[in-house]
């Protein structure tokens, strides 16, 4: 079922002027999820809590960047909350690829799933 795309992103409402990477960063900014951007010859080294726009035609990622939004060719969402509960109990796995899956046909984004809670979007 798809739902009103505000509903899914809450607070975090899509940056007006980016397109994708918008409605991108809004998804990430209200779930506990990560993101990793691919590029032609590499991508970022790590999986990243956040997306920023720094500057017109720009955008950064924990570890990485920032980078020209038009050099990346693909970003893979990663659905599954890593959850650290402490030190003796194994780390927890919340799984919110429902969520995200709603969220990206919601605001018409192209996706397709790229491992075990792992999509990717064609930018």
């Amino acid at each position: 079922m798809i739902m009103d795309c505000l509903s899914l992103v809450g607070p975090f409402a899509k940056r007006e002027g980016l397109g994708m990477w918008g409605e991108i960063a809004a998804i990430v900014g209200n779930h506990p999820i990560t993101l990793m951007v691919c590029f032609a010859d590499h991508k970022s080294e790590e999986w990243s809590p956040w997306l920023t726009f720094p500057d017109e035609g720009y955008a950064e990622v924990a570890g990485y960047g920032p980078f020209r939004m038009i050099e990346a060719r693909t970003v893979l969402i990663n659905s599954v909350e890593r959850k650290r509960v402490g030190r003796l109990v194994s780390e927890k796995l919340i799984d919110h690829s429902q969520t995200v899956c709603d969220a990206l046909t919601a605001y018409g984004i192209i996706w397709k799933e790229h491992g075990l809670g792992v999509f990717e979007v064609t930018i």
